[in-house]
């Protein structure tokens, strides 16, 4: 009996070893799986690449001859620009038709910056289209800037016998020199015959101004309109007398000259100022023309193109930057349309002579 029970016992002890083994191994404790790796934020985009400009030759084109004040202007930025972007920079003078032929040229020119022109920003450029359609549009060029701003001088010779304003309204008759008919000049001097009923004939067929001041020095014609610049030299000489300059006040350079406006004449002395406006092709890309708008600014700021254009005597009287200078020439625009009227009928009296 005693042997029975031990075997009973060791066959449960079997079973219950069986059992134990087949029950399934625990599962072993999750490993933390490691915190996941951020997302890297995406790089940036490259900057858009910096135009390379220029690469070749800036020509500055000058629409009158060789010798003005337009021309000295022109060398000076010329001279700057060789030096700020170290290429060439040729000047290329080319009159003709009041400059028109010049505005042509740059207006048709590539888009690429690489022609930069002179604009006489004033009322009579504006008359341009009154004498015959022209190609361009004067608010529609693409606009580095502003050089300067002047006023005109009334300018007689030596030994004429007109000394005032006076003088000239009580004259029979005036040959005057104020270049082509429609031209910046012989607009001034039909706005001035007309509110000082003065009887100018206006010569014509003059190479520029230097051609139009020499030819009152020589007694050919009476009286020449021109800027204190661009006649300095004959002023100092006394070739050339100035009788007032067309300005609401007067020069400082020129204390004894009176204004047109102190004469009696306030409505002339704002209204015909001009200004040497810096212009390229219109439609030049933005990233081309801000090159162009920095170099020049950045010239408007160094003494060495200050003392360029002071020795040049076409000193950096009124710069403006691109935009500044856009808006400018737009403003101009609107004065023009207030005088429309009376340069129209002086073009149409012109014609039937």
């Amino acid at each position: 009996m005693k042997s029975k029970l031990v075997i009973i016992g060791l066959v449960l002890t079997l079973l219950a070893v069986l059992v134990a083994c087949a029950q399934p191994a625990p599962a072993p404790s999750p490993t933390p799986s490691p915190a996941p790796s951020p997302v890297p934020a995406p790089a940036p985009a490259p900057a858009p690449a910096k135009a390379k400009f220029p690469t070749k030759a800036i020509h500055v084109v000058v629409p009158y001859s060789p010798g003005g004040g337009f021309d000295r202007v022109g060398r000076v930025l010329a001279r700057y620009y060789s030096q700020y972007f170290k290429v060439d920079a040729p000047v290329d003078n080319v009159p003709g038709s009041g400059a028109r032929k010049g505005y042509t040229q740059i207006w048709t020119a590539k888009p690429d910056g690489y022609q930069v022109g002179l604009l006489n920003t004033n009322v009579g450029t504006f008359s341009a289209d009154l004498l015959a359609p022209v190609p361009y549009d004067m608010t529609k060029f693409s606009f580095v800037g502003n050089w300067s701003r002047d006023y005109d001088f009334m300018l007689v010779g030596r030994n004429s016998p007109y000394k005032s304003l006076k003088d000239l309204q009580n004259a029979k008759e005036l040959k005057a020199s104020f270049g082509g008919t429609g031209e910046p000049t012989w607009v001034a001097g039909v706005m001035l015959a007309e509110a000082a009923k003065i009887n100018f004939r206006y010569l014509t067929g003059f190479e520029g101004m230097a051609d139009m001041m020499m030819a009152v020095i020589r007694g050919d014609a009476n009286i020449v309109s021109n800027n204190p610049e661009s006649s300095k030299a004959y002023i100092d000489s006394g070739d050339l007398v100035p009788l007032f300059i067309l300005s609401a006040e007067r020069d400082p350079r020129y204390p004894n000259v009176p204004s047109i406006a102190e004469l009696g004449y306030p409505g002339l002395g704002g209204s015909l100022p001009s200004y040497r406006t810096l212009i390229t092709a219109p439609n030049t890309p933005p990233e081309i023309l801000s090159i162009l708008q920095d170099a020049f600014w950045a010239g408007t700021q160094s003494k060495e193109m200050q003392d360029w254009a002071n020795t040049a005597v076409v000193p950096l009287s009124y710069p403006l930057k691109g935009p500044d200078a856009a808006k400018l020439v737009s403003g101009v625009g609107s004065e023009f349309g207030k005088i429309s009227a009376v340069v129209k009928k002086a073009l149409e009296a012109s014609q039937l002579k």
